[in-house]
């Protein structure tokens, strides 16, 4: 994040790419998807199971806002809440990792950088890094 030959997008973009990373494709996906169902969503979550989850939740949060407290002290941060910009950067993270579980994602990894670069946008202060949908610099 702090590499600042790359543009502020750039950098937050690439940043939630090293996030993505982390779930795999194909069948690492699906059985880290798998898990997560299991372990969260299928059965009763026991207590001390929600405190390891939220703890979890957490530390991702706290992550990406420390990316976006480097780009609000280079002033190119949107106005707006730290903790809801990095809430909807990792939806997109996760909506992007669930999509690299169902069949056909490789496909569709291609588009991949395009939404990055869109989520980076949206809270990225309007001119300020952006790049085209050809992902030229403006």
């Amino acid at each position: 994040m702090r590499d600042t030959s790359r543009s502020p997008a750039e950098r937050l973009e690439a940043c939630l790419q090293l996030l993505l990373s982390g779930a795999g494709t194909g069948e690492k996906a699906r059985q880290n998807w798998t898990a997560l169902h299991e372990a969260y969503v299928a059965s009763t979550v026991p207590e001390d199971a929600v405190h390891v989850f939220s703890a979890l939740e957490r530390l991702s949060v706290d992550q990406v806002e420390r990316w976006l407290v480097v780009l609000r002290d280079e002033g190119v941060l949107a106005p707006g809440d730290l903790e809801q910009h990095a809430r909807f950067l990792l939806t997109v993270v996760n909506g992007l990792s669930l999509e690299r579980a169902l069949p056909g994602a490789h496909s569709r990894i291609g588009f991949e950088a395009h939404t990055l670069r869109t989520a980076a946008a949206a809270v990225l202060q309007h001119g300020i890094g952006a790049r085209s949908a050809t992902g030229e610099r403006s």
